[in-house]
């Protein structure tokens, strides 16, 4: 699956995550807990860290 489709994907399950539940830890990335609202931001910006997490997300089958 490609990048955008991925980040689609997690546009879509976020906007379903309640407000008070985004600050929640979704994945752990290098030992370093992310939020939803962390992962939302790196993803937005495309970056090397957004990518990885759409990874993992993906394979924990989150999206």
């Amino acid at each position: 699956m490609e990048i955008i489709e991925r980040a689609e994907d997690f546009f879509k399950v976020y906007s379903d995550v309640p407000i008070d539940e985004r600050r929640l830890v979704v994945v752990v990335l290098d030992e370093e807990p992310i939020s939803w609202n962390i992962a939302y931001h790196e993803i937005k910006n495309n970056t090397d860290r957004g990518r990885k997490i759409l990874k993992i997300l993906q394979e924990l089958k989150i999206i």
